[in-house]
């Protein structure tokens, strides 16, 4: 038996390049290994444990050492001496000397168990991860083992055996003890958590399984009876776990096999072709599948299941009794809070580590969402602001950008984003995200640039006291009109001209919800809000000045995505950088919103010509400078990072800070003329002296973070560094 962590280092790139017919080799030599998976290893035995005793490469301490490994992995006595030798080949350092020692010790020999442990979970890990991988490029021209790759796959799933095997393995490992921890074994490794190191290996095989399986069935699509098949595991225990990634992934797995994309394409139009659907054509399947959706609780978990199924029942339905039932399994699954619980999965930072289940998973979600919403209202899928939010996290892959606009933002998941719009600036979060997702590529800013420019409906909270006496009501119920002209942000140039309509959404005991019919664009208004900032005089911070504050970031994180992405837009932008500058000079710089208002600034500097925006955080005090000395520091950025940064843990401004220096290194002729050489120096050395050297000694909210700035002002150096060097 080979070590398969090597062939997994070799695939995932974490080690020294290899000619590709070497790696195919060793992939070809492990084949068994890979397709088999976890069931490669096998429980002990009676005719294993002779084998043992017999076998003459090891004796006394050792054989000793090895049935106790045995014992405690729950292995194969023979596996067991594989997986001991491969251990001494490969990770253990030390003399054979000093291993015979560390076996005479009680405390060493724990410790040498634990290391054999860690060792045995990434040999089966490493069996998982290497398919895992073949499935995600064997289809992908451009990766140098594609041809391989793909004979490797086309030969190893004869007869579905891939999808099978994976079925398998998940239903051996949800077996209740499946590693067996006798009291023998925990008094052995006494002192170690040896029940919670077990219970988490076992989650992170059954969430690498299913990420498998989802990448499997992407490529190979379902019949009839492998999704029975795959629903009788899903929807039973695997629903139920705890765990976010294994509940979300059974969710997409059952997702991904309704067929949404038929009908998405065939209802309302051709009732034949709908009824082609392949779950359909197979009635006692459907009626199986059927019984297990409606037997599932109304669960936040089990919620966008019920939603889903009801939406692709009521479609097929027959009869009106069918459509009732579907209704009912809608019902449910409101009940249990829509599409909500879809939100923490794809936000889970363990999905963001297998990009393909990432994108796998949004594409799943994406379907779902447009076909329910090409035929129901989107009050179906539960809160509308949760709603947004899900829709956010899918449009954040580009591909889904793109077919968003292609599909018409006037249907399916498209409805979501004009229902926000006609709830904007009231409800803001909505539109904002929705447009923060959107704004990823060249194309679809185009797009976004053209529906943010004309939108036609404001929304706006105001004193009852003040509707009653600026409007009066039309013909039409709900309808109103203003006979004067009414300003519709307070402190701002944003006004209804006379005679203009509103609906009256909703009151309260003191306010009044309208909706203006009002044309302008998300550009022209964040510049008003950004002139009522403008003004604020600096003293007194209250409630209604840091909600507008916070309403501006979330739309001035859209234009920085709009002006990276799509430059054109830039023409549009001119007072907004102008005022946005202004107002980072008026911020305290020790509060949470005014430094993501900075942070969101200085990223905005860093997509603006060079020039203009040295030039705007020169004017305002912002970049760090020092008397002759070197030894006392100001600017607006050496405050925030002292008062606000380091106190609390988070570094967003000095995050963007290194994103400007990183972009602006990369014009030669900026680092070598005369305001750099005044200006970016003197930063560049505080960043070095006071940032760089500080870094080991801070505390971070998130490690991450810190390993993120330190490699940013490498960066910056090598840029800089080489520039001068040439």
């Amino acid at each position: 038996m080979d070590c398969i962590q090597s062939l997994w280092r070799v695939l995932n790139g974490n080690t020294a390049i290899r000619e590709e017919e070497s790696i195919l080799s060793e992939l070809r030599n492990n084949r068994k290994r890979t397709l088999s998976g976890v069931l490669f290893f096998k429980c002990p035995s009676a005719e294993s444990k002779v084998k043992l005793e017999n076998n003459k490469t090891i004796k006394g301490i050792k054989l000793e050492f090895v049935k106790k490994a045995s014992v405690l992995l729950n292995l194969d006595e023979m596996q067991c001496l594989e997986i001991f030798q491969m251990y001494l080949a490969v990770e253990y350092k030390d003399t054979p000397s000093s291993f015979n020692d560390a076996l005479q010790n009680v405390i060493s020999q724990q410790n040498l168990l634990i290391k054999l442990l860690h060792f045995y979970f990434s040999e089966r890990l490493s069996c998982l991860n290497c398919l895992c991988y073949v499935l995600s490029h064997y289809k992908n021209e451009e990766h140098p083992l594609f041809t391989g790759l793909k004979k490797e796959i086309n030969e190893m799933n004869e007869s579905d055996a891939i999808r099978n095997s994976i079925l398998d393995q998940i239903k051996a490992i949800l077996v209740p003890d499946y590693f067996h921890i006798s009291a023998e074994d925990e008094n052995m490794l006494s002192g170690y958590p040896i029940k919670s190191m077990f219970s988490s290996q076992l989650r992170k095989e059954v969430i690498a399984l299913l990420q498998t399986l989802l990448i499997y069935n992407y490529h190979f699509p379902h019949t009839s009876q492998s999704y029975l098949q795959q629903c009788q595991l899903l929807l039973g225990q695997l629903l139920s776990n705890p765990c976010v990634m294994i509940s979300g992934l059974s969710v997409m797995l059952a997702f991904d096999g309704l067929g949404m994309e038929h009908i998405f394409e065939h209802f309302d139009k051709d009732k034949e072709a709908l009824d082609k659907h392949y779950l359909a054509s197979d009635k006692i399947v459907f009626d199986k599948v059927n019984a297990l959706y409606s037997n599932l609780s109304s669960s936040s978990t089990n919620a966008p299941l019920l939603i889903a199924w009801a939406v692709l029942r009521y479609a097929l339905a027959s009869t009106p009794k069918d459509q009732s039932h579907s209704r009912y399994l809608g019902q449910q699954g409101l009940k249990g809070g829509g599409v909500g619980s879809l939100l923490s999965f794809l936000q889970s930072p363990a999905l963001h580590s297998c990009s393909v289940a990432l994108q796998l998973s949004r594409i799943t979600v994406y379907k779902v969402l447009a076909t329910t919403l090409t035929i129901f209202h989107e009050d179906t899928l539960g809160d509308a602001n949760t709603l947004a939010q899900v829709i956010s996290e899918v449009l954040k892959e580009e591909l889904l950008s793109l077919e968003f606009w292609d599909a018409c933002a006037e249907k399916g998941v498209g409805v979501v984003l004009s229902s926000a719009a006609s709830t904007f600036p009231h409800s803001y979060l909505p539109l904002t995200s929705i447009c923060y997702s959107l704004a990823s590529n060249s194309a679809s800013c185009d797009r976004l640039v053209q529906f943010a420019s004309s939108l036609s409906l404001f929304t706006s909270e105001i004193p009852k006291s003040v509707f009653n006496s600026s409007v009066v009501a039309t013909d039409v119920d709900w309808l109103y009109t203003n006979p004067a002209s009414f300003a519709l942000t307070p402190g701002a140039e944003f006004v209804a001209k006379a005679n203009s309509q509103c609906n009256l959404l909703g009151t309260t005991d003191n306010t009044a919800l309208v909706q203006w019919l009002y044309d302008y664009s998300l550009f022209s208004y964040l510049d008003n809000e950004l002139l009522y900032l403008s003004k604020w005089s600096g003293t007194t911070v209250d409630q209604h000045f840091c909600w507008r504050l916070s309403r501006s970031i979330e739309i001035l994180k859209i234009v920085y995505k709009l002006a990276k992405h799509y430059p054109d837009v830039l023409q549009v932008l001119q007072q907004t950088v102008e005022l946005v500058t202004v107002i980072m000079t008026k911020l305290r710089t020790d509060t949470q919103t005014h430094a993501q208002f900075t942070a969101v600034g200085l990223k905005l500097m860093s997509v603006i010509p060079y020039q203009k925006g040295w030039s705007a955080l020169h004017k305002i005090n912002f970049l760090p400078r020092s008397d002759p000395s070197l030894v006392v520091w100001e600017g607006l950025y050496t405050e925030i990072l002292n008062l606000y940064e380091r106190p609390n843990t988070t570094f967003p401004v000095t995050i963007s800070l290194l994103k400007l220096l990183k972009r602006t290194c990369n014009d030669k002729a900026f680092v070598e003329n005369i305001q750099w050489l005044t200006e970016g120096v003197l930063v560049l050395l505080y960043v070095l002296r006071d940032v760089f050297c500080g870094i080991q000694k801070w505390r971070f909210e998130n490690a991450l973070v810190k390993l993120k700035m330190c490699k940013s002002i490498l960066i910056v150096i090598a840029r800089v560094t080489k520039i001068y060097n040439e």
